[in-house]
């Protein structure tokens, strides 16, 4: 028998939000893991549920639980949340409302050890299905990578026989390197944050395994954040592409897979769009979000631009939209557009200037400074087009 002491940490990090019915099932298929030695990271986000309760129960039998409580802020603070708690040499993810079979850690971490591998990927299965998706048909192993590109192209490829899987949970990563790519997802991203990380990963990764086999059970739920149909998902599709786009720009792609990125979005758009009779197709965004975290935001303008950064803002739960004002009062069936007059009876740190000429918005800082507005409190820059 293995001395469990003699054994790598490898830390498993389960984000949880108001999953009761499933948590139990989860969290037991990561404690029975043949793989003794683990570090498991259940980090509430703020559930309503029991889901709370549950963990704490599990903590209290089993010292290799640790629980950690939250307010609720979404996956991805929640995630990087146990990331920066974790010590293990590897780390790896489950999803809440999933599980895993009993041997996944320690056949994953067998071949990590062989290979040096950063990260190691897997397929896994649905609930509808009894066979393996998203992974190699046979084991590859990639050392100082001249195939990036291939990998890039499976990542973002729709098709059911991808080999790449852009959910967390589908690898077992060294602790620097997770930590590490992490950190380069926004703090204001609050959808796909997986294939954020991914991009990076893949862009960056020396050592690649990946393995012909499925450990994972997906479970398919009708309520889930990942079936959700609305005009806010459709938003959100546009701006992950923006991010992406910019991420393979920066580091240096050719417009083909920058084209294969915008592929993806479009058709993931027209099949949210045949089930959608009404909705809002943002244009505009503003380039620097995280410029107004905590911050009190006066929005001025309410065109395209305006319209477009009112919802970007709304969506962004870090700051506080206190007052969207244009040159007179006018109503939309969402929001009251006030006279710019009402600046002056305002606190606020910073008046946002949404128009897409710059002298346009240099007019509006005169008018605005004429009216008591400290300059130094007055941003604009130029709109971001979406799908420039």
């Amino acid at each position: 028998m293995i001395d469990s002491l003699s054994q790598d940490i490898i830390s498993i990090i389960i984000p949880i939000y108001n999953v009761e019915e499933y948590l139990e099932q989860c969290i037991e298929s990561v404690r029975n893991q043949s793989y003794y030695n683990l570090e498991i990271i259940l980090v509430d986000d703020g559930s309503t549920d029991q889901s709370g309760e549950i963990c704490n129960r599990y903590a209290r039998k089993d010292p290799r639980i640790k629980v950690i409580h939250k307010k609720n802020s979404g996956p991805t603070e929640t995630r990087r949340i146990g990331i920066n708690s974790a010590t293990g040499k590897y780390i790896g993810f489950v999803d809440a409302d999933d599980f895993i079979d009993i041997e996944v850690y320690q056949k994953i971490y067998n071949i990590a050890e062989e290979y040096q591998a950063e990260m190691v990927h897997f397929g896994y299965y649905t609930d509808d299905t009894n066979s393996v998706q998203g992974t190699s048909t046979k084991i590859i192993h990639h050392k100082n990578i001249q195939k990036r590109e291939s990998l890039l192209s499976q990542l973002f490829s729709l098709y059911p026989d991808s080999e790449i899987c852009p959910a967390l949970w589908s690898n077992m990563f060294k602790r620097e390197f997770i930590v590490n790519h992490y950190g380069k997802v926004p703090d204001s991203q609050t959808y796909g944050e997986d294939l954020i990380v991914m991009c990076h990963c893949l862009i960056h990764v020396q050592n690649y395994v990946s393995v012909p086999e499925g450990f994972y059970h997906y479970r398919i739920r009708e309520d889930s954040l990942s079936k959700e149909n609305s005009e806010n998902r459709l938003m959100e599709y546009y701006s992950l592409y923006s991010l992406l786009k910019s991420i393979l720009i920066r580091e240096g792609y050719t417009e083909y897979y920058i084209n294969i990125v915008k592929k993806r979005f479009s058709l993931l758009s027209i099949q949210l769009l045949s089930e959608l009779n009404n909705f809002f197709i943002p244009k505009y965004k503003y380039f620097d979000i995280e410029k107004l975290k905590g911050k009190r935001i006066i929005l001025y303008g309410a065109g395209k631009v305006g319209i477009d950064y009112y919802h970007q803002i709304c969506k962004y739960q870090n700051c506080k939209l206190i007052l969207w004002l244009d040159q007179k009062e006018f109503y939309f069936e969402y929001a009251t557009v006030q006279d710019v007059k009402k600046v002056k009876f305002q606190s606020y740190d910073i008046v946002l200037i949404a128009v897409y000429k710059k002298d346009v918005a240099e007019k509006i800082r005169k008018q605005l400074i004429d009216l008591g507005i400290d300059k130094k409190t007055i941003l604009w820059s130029k709109p971001i087009g979406i799908f420039d």
